[in-house]
């Protein structure tokens, strides 16, 4: 059975999913699970000794999944996977320190995101149109096409003078939005879907503010996170 605890994430306290307790943390597969899952590779023998004298030495969990998320290196896989998905084409030479700066300097992963989707690039890319645009959006965001309510609903909004960028990040804030950041984050780090309680809970999170990088922290601390295992294409 899940119950319920509290997390704080600087947006108030929050009753949430206490995911599941299966065995006894390790500093080993947690520092293996991070690499594995927000670096896609194993970790080299001194990065996992330097975690584990780190955690041994009273490091939080949650400081070291923060740094890791935060690192250039995890970073860059994000711009990288953007453009790929997005532009259709790798980040050039000068894009990513570009990208990696504003990052280093604060800004979250989805305001790279809805940047990169309010571009000219990508505006003419999916067809040149408002249409098109908001139509590549949803693709993007959502996984499927406008519909029409919407269609004409942010139409309308372009032609009141919002930008595309505001446009991108409110359909990325969204319920049906949130709800796929939140499902992304489980199936990635715990290999399965959230309940309807924790699907809940994590959206009004993510809508009050919390960042998809604060709520990868707070699943990759969780007891379960260890217990998942690697991905089996890592497993070959």
């Amino acid at each position: 059975m899940v119950s319920s605890s509290t997390v704080r994430a600087g947006l108030g306290a929050l009753e949430v999913e206490a995911l599941e307790h299966r065995y006894a943390p390790s500093t080993a597969s947690f520092v293996n699970g991070l690499y594995v899952d927000l670096l896609h590779r194993q970790p080299q023998p001194a990065e996992m000794a330097t975690w584990s004298s780190a955690l041994n030495n009273g490091t939080s969990r949650a400081q070291v999944a923060q740094a890791i998320v935060s690192s250039p290196e995890h970073q860059n896989l994000v711009i990288q996977n953007d453009y790929l998905t997005l532009l259709g084409r790798p980040p050039s030479p000068a894009e990513i320190p570009t990208w990696s700066s504003q990052l280093q300097a604060g800004i979250s992963e989805q305001q790279v995101k809805a940047a990169i989707l309010a571009s000219d690039e990508f505006f003419s890319r999916v067809g040149n149109t408002t249409t098109a645009w908001l139509n590549g959006v949803y693709q993007n965001v959502l996984g499927r096409a406008v519909d029409p309510t919407g269609a004409a609903a942010w139409n309308a909004a372009l032609q009141a003078g919002l930008s595309r960028q505001t446009i991108a990040t409110d359909i990325m804030n969204s319920n049906e939005g949130t709800a796929d950041q939140v499902v992304d984050a489980y199936r990635t780090l715990l290999r399965r879907t959230p309940d309807p309680v924790g699907l809940a809970t994590w959206q009004a999170a993510l809508q009050q503010g919390m960042t998809t990088e604060q709520l990868t922290v707070a699943i990759a601390t969780s007891p379960e996170f260890e217990s998942v295992g690697p991905p089996p294409a890592l497993l070959r």
